[in-house]
């Protein structure tokens, strides 16, 4: 008991000060708003009302005894695959009518065509370069062109759009197969959610940034060699040429410092990332500045620090922008430092999990707290934190118990509801922190341990040596 009330008491406790601290400025400078002609207001009372009974409730629960069928994660997958294909059918055979009422109803924002950011990717390498692709791609992506062999590959978006939601899918099921009772539960919520339905229907290339940590679990759980991991760098790089931010996914090759000169692929990595980034670094800030003024005032299926800094300075003078924005990093620092605390207390043979959820944090809090702004999609990332959130809510701990039902709930939160943005946006954000310091403790443990890791019942940890 003396070790749950010290340390990572205070650290909770700092953490939802931060979070109050920054709802009550935006409360205070809710006035401001009259001059953007803005008629929702700031959402700051739904906030407070929910994160108060998201951090109180989890308090009066000693102990979660949760069981899920072994069927659970087929119903996961078939969820996943039917509503998206669902939308594309009502659209494609022109039922819009319906098709808006179901849209409207999953609050999953419609775009004018069905798989519509891949669609523009595809025009745009018809075209040539006339699509005018969203400002957060990078040149990599152009690199593909000449695999087309000059055919046009517009026609295939629909075949690929559903295929990728099959994939998807399926990717959705494993996970929520190779995790514990709760993260199986939470992956259920997810998979009617909002988000995770937006980036089905939007078939957006961060799909494939979703799906690489667990092919690179899985490549590691088949051979965790020099070699594999030396592949599973050259597939970060290549997607980091394409949309920037996935470098990020980097985190993912701490594991590979316990190999015999492990370090070298970590080294080259970063060096080839940092050469490219230095390439191309007139083309990143000219993207990057394309998101600066995304501060969505009104709620939209967004997550954002700028709307979260925005609200706060609102046309009070309570807070100036720096002030504002040195507040969320202090919440950020307060959450991972919280992370890192359920982190030390987790056994180091959850390293893939932990893999899975320091990519789909970093991702996540890359995008949304240093980029600035995030379409509500990026929510999705957050799912690869459950598993290890999951293992968490078992070891016995009450602090470990509190930290994973937050952690859970904080990322259901805007995984399924699209228009309260500063509420998603402070969510996720604690979250993503929380994920990100636990799953980087995870990891720097099991490099650091001399023994090599041993098996376990959980599908996601590497089988016991013959």
């Amino acid at each position: 008991m003396r070790n749950w009330i010290r340390p990572p008491a205070a650290v909770v406790t700092v953490t939802w000060a931060i979070t109050f601290g920054i709802l009550a400025l935006v409360l205070l400078a809710a006035g401001g708003f009259i001059a953007t002609n803005s008629t929702e207001g700031s959402g700051g009372r739904p906030a407070i009302f929910a994160l108060a009974l998201v951090a109180v409730f989890p308090l009066f629960i000693s102990k979660l005894t949760l069981r899920s069928p072994r069927w659970l994660p087929w119903v996961i997958g078939a969820i996943s695959i039917s509503l998206p294909v669902l939308l594309w059918f009502l659209v494609s055979s022109g039922r819009n009518e319906t098709a808006w009422s179901l849209y409207g109803g999953l609050q999953v924002l419609r775009a004018g065509e069905t798989f519509n950011d891949l669609a523009v990717v595809f025009r745009d390498f018809d075209c040539g370069g006339c699509a005018a692709l969203d400002a957060n791609y990078g040149p990599g992506l152009t690199w593909l062109k000449p695999l087309t062999f000059g055919i046009p590959i517009s026609g295939f978006t629909t075949a690929l759009g559903l295929a990728l939601i099959l994939i998807m899918s399926l990717a959705l099921a494993w996970l929520a197969r190779n995790s514990k009772p709760l993260g199986a539960i939470a992956l259920l919520v997810a998979s009617v959610g909002s988000a995770w339905l937006l980036l089905l229907d939007r078939a957006n290339l961060d799909a494939l940034v979703f799906l690489l940590p667990i092919v690179a679990v899985l490549l590691v759980r088949w051979r965790n060699t020099w070699v594999v991991w030396a592949v599973i760098a050259v597939l970060i790089w290549v997607l980091g040429t394409w949309k920037y931010y996935p470098f990020g996914l980097g985190i993912l090759l701490l594991p590979a410092l316990k190999l015999k000169r492990g370090w070298i692929i970590l080294l080259v990595f970063l060096i080839a990332a940092a050469a490219f980034m230095a390439v191309f670094w007139s083309d990143f800030i000219q993207n990057s500045n394309t998101y600066a003024g995304f501060t969505v005032i009104q709620d939209f299926p967004a997550v954002s620090r700028l709307a979260i800094t925005t609200r706060m300075v609102g046309g009070s003078g309570l807070a100036t922008a720096l002030m504002a924005n040195v507040i969320v990093y202090a919440l950020v620092i307060a959450a991972i430092t919280w992370g890192v605390l359920v982190g030390r207390r987790l056994s180091g043979v959850a390293r893939n999990e932990a893999m899975l959820a320091g990519a789909g944090a970093v991702i996540f809090l890359g995008t949304i707290v240093v980029g600035g702004f995030g379409f509500a999609y990026k929510v999705a990332f957050l799912l690869l934190m459950l598993p290890l959130m999951a293992i968490a809510a078992q070891v016995g701990s009450r602090f470990l118990l509190y930290s994973s039902l937050i952690a859970t709930i904080l990322i259901l939160i805007p995984s399924t509801i699209a228009y309260s943005t500063l509420l998603t946006s402070v969510s996720g954000i604690i979250a993503g922190s929380i994920g990100l310091g636990a799953s980087v403790s995870v990891m720097l443990r099991h490099v650091r341990s001399n023994e090599r890791v041993q098996g376990a019942p959980d599908r996601l940890r590497d089988p016991a040596p013959a």
